[in-house]
């Protein structure tokens, strides 16, 4: 039998079930593996499959601590990951943790790269000497991140 790097798995004609974990195959892309008939004399034959690996999950968000704070405003802050999905954003903030308001008023986009983003954004018409909650929120097609809440 020919000897085949270990993400190769050798598969008969006919129907054939792989069950690999992540990274187990080669990628072709995101979301993708690539399967070929590379087996076959000379080969002959040879196809190429674009199997379904899952999708890129949801984003990543980290809420950092603001900045800028004084009595009335701050400047909210936070990264988001996209996963290889397009991304949006918002900030929600309120006085406890059901929070009730919202930077920016509608989700905004972060793309959909594969880094942590930093985002930000500035608050005004806060009530002097009030403790205010906030996270940073990211959401793509396969699910919504909540940031951790700080005060």
């Amino acid at each position: 039998s020919a000897s085949y790097a270990s993400a190769f798995q050798d598969i008969t004609v006919g129907n054939n079930d792989y069950t690999g974990t992540n990274g187990g195959l080669y990628p072709a892309g995101t979301g993708y593996d690539m399967a070929s008939g590379l087996g076959t004399p000379n080969a002959s034959g040879l196809s190429t499959l674009l199997c379904n690996a899952g999708s890129a999950p949801p984003p990543t968000v980290t809420t950092a601590s603001a900045s800028s704070v004084s009595t009335t405003a701050a400047t909210l802050n936070g990264t988001v990951n996209p996963n290889g999905a397009a991304t949006t954003y918002q900030f929600e903030y309120g006085t406890t943790t059901s929070y009730g308001s919202f930077s920016p008023a509608s989700p905004a986009a972060v793309g959909s790269g594969t880094s942590a983003v930093s985002e930000s954004a500035d608050i005004t018409g806060l009530t002097a000497g009030a403790t205010y909650d906030f996270r940073i929120v990211g959401t793509n097609a396969n699910g919504t991140t909540d940031g951790a809440n700080l005060t």
